[in-house]
């Protein structure tokens, strides 16, 4: 199962890219305005150009025939035809002769669309002109003179045919049929002037530059963006330390997993620094969390240390895998209680560790029977009976039991993950500092996939100081030596970079056998 993934302030990580696209987001904003500003001033004092179109519907699917025989060419290609037919010279000069104008044919040609509409019998003629009423004009004009000059051809092949026979039977047909076909056209449309120019439209291209300049802005922040493998230029920037970056490789299910503790021991060391003056259980959050917490109580066992693990995140499960075993659940309060309440299991230690580690796993509904003097009281025994309490909790922003847990705590170690935005630990950094908590650094959890960079120290199964998960621990508690002894005093021992101290409370909750 890979780990998870909950971020510091929301169970879903931020993209990278939107976190980038966020940063950007005034300068995005800008260039967007003032480009379509730019846009709109510049296509607005564009002289304006309107179009105005005419159809025509061609009746004739063939070319006049005097006698009345039946063609068997395409159609459509008829049509074609007479396309072309409407663009020529000819009949673009009886065009311009209806106009009264004084351009010429190419001038016509060069503001003129024809296109037949599809494959029917429709053609349209749209027409450009610098005013609403000439466009129209000129597309009726067109129109007309092709009228004009297919009746003329007809007119013309009649006369020849006429002339070519003696028969009057024949010459009536020949009459007949010129008369049938006309000019072609079964029906006309015409062009009337348009109320709203063709060109420019200042508001379109307004929106167009404003979209591209906008996508051009995020274009540039995301290639100008920090790495996303190297997240301390954004921690420096904020203002936090980083402790380190830990390996952190996806949960297992079988008991006695337990990680390489060298690959944890200069984070361990920097955490110890980072909580001098500031004693109390130290609370992880963030992506990659269970790992971190992993490798720390493993690399403080090795140290000879006495660690107990919290686990306050009841909606992951992946400190409990990694710790193998089963871990009952219990109410947050319970922790304080006494030796018979099996509340404290113990979790396999690396090859050669001395020190131990003990989990706890707080229940699902301890946020809603939440009690603060009993859960003040049982952390603090724990502080006392062990020489580093972690406490591995959920988003702080989204879970009341991890925010609960904050105030109880001594400092908060935020994880995040080699992708993860920075910018994050702001709204983290707000929510710890409303609970008078300082943020002691932050850890940079590194995922490594199975069968990558494996452990090389092997995991110890529990001793008679830690019996197998789910069974009660009970033992005498060692004897106190030396004029220092006696019980600690709670959230305000100080303990150095070691971590290590000999003192024992009144009355451990798990004491060592």
């Amino acid at each position: 199962m890979p780990h998870p993934t909950t971020g510091l302030t929301d169970p879903t990580p931020r993209s990278i890219v939107l976190s980038a696209i966020w940063r950007a987001r005034w300068v995005v904003l800008a260039a967007a305005l003032v480009a379509g500003a730019g846009g709109y001033l510049v296509s607005d004092s564009r002289p304006s150009t309107y179009q105005s179109s005419s159809q025509v519907v061609i009746a004739a699917g063939q070319a006049f025939d005097p006698l009345g025989g039946q063609s068997f060419g395409d159609a459509s290609r008829f049509i074609s035809d007479q396309v072309a037919v409407m663009t020529t010279e000819s009949v673009l000069d009886l065009a311009i002769d209806r106009l009264g104008t004084s351009e010429s044919a190419g001038e016509l040609y060069q503001a003129l669309d024809v296109k037949a509409n599809g494959d029917n019998n429709v053609i349209d003629v749209t027409a450009s002109a610098p005013d609403a009423q000439t466009a129209a004009d000129r597309a009726n004009a067109v129109v007309a003179g092709y009228r004009a000059f297919v009746a003329a051809q007809v007119q013309t092949e009649a006369n020849a045919a006429l002339g070519a026979t003696t028969d009057p039977t024949v010459a009536d047909q020949v009459r007949t049929q010129a008369a049938i076909y006309g000019d072609g056209v079964g029906a006309v449309q015409r062009a009337v002037p348009s109320a709203e120019p063709s060109s420019p439209k200042p508001v379109r291209d307004a929106v167009l530059l404003a979209v591209v300049a906008a996508l051009v802005v995020i274009g540039l922040a995301l290639w100008r963006r920090a790495p996303a493998a190297d997240p301390r230029r954004g921690l420096d920037e904020g203002g936090h330390r980083l402790l380190g970056t830990v390996p952190v490789r996806p949960a297992r299910t079988r008991s006695g997993q337990s990680p390489d503790p060298q690959e944890s021991a200069l984070v361990l060391v920097a955490l110890d620094y980072a909580r001098a003056g500031a004693p109390g259980p130290v609370l992880l959050t963030g992506a990659g969390a269970a790992g971190v917490v992993h490798g720390l109580a493993a690399s403080a066992a090795l140290q000879g240390r006495r660690v107990t693990v919290v686990d306050a995140d009841p909606s992951q499960a992946d400190l409990r895998q990694r710790a193998g075993g089963r871990f009952p659940e219990r109410p947050l309060s319970d922790l304080g209680r006494a030796p018979e309440q099996d509340v404290l299991v113990g979790v396999p230690v690396p090859a050669g560790a001395t020190g131990e580690v003990w989990l706890a796993r707080v229940g699902t509904a301890d946020a809603a029977a939440w009690e603060p003097e009993r859960v003040h009281a049982a952390l603090e025994e724990l502080a006392a009976s062990s020489d580093l309490v972690l406490i591995q909790a959920g988003p702080v922003t989204t879970s009341p039991l991890a925010y609960a847990l904050v105030g109880e705590s001594g400092g908060v170690v935020a994880t995040i993950g080699p992708k993860d935005d920075p910018t994050a630990l702001e709204a983290l950094e707000e929510r710890v500092a409303s609970a008078g908590r300082p943020i002691l650094g932050v850890v940079v959890a590194q995922p490594v996939r199975h069968g990558k960079d494996q452990p090389g120290a092997a995991p110890q199964q529990p001793t008679a100081a830690a019996r197998p998960a789910a069974q009660p621990v009970t033992a005498p508690a060692p004897e106190p030596s030396g004029p220092e002894a006696g019980p600690r005093a709670g959230f305000g021992d100080s303990r150095g970079p070691s971590g290590a101290t000999a003192a024992s409370a009144d009355t451990p909750i798990a004491p060592r056998g």
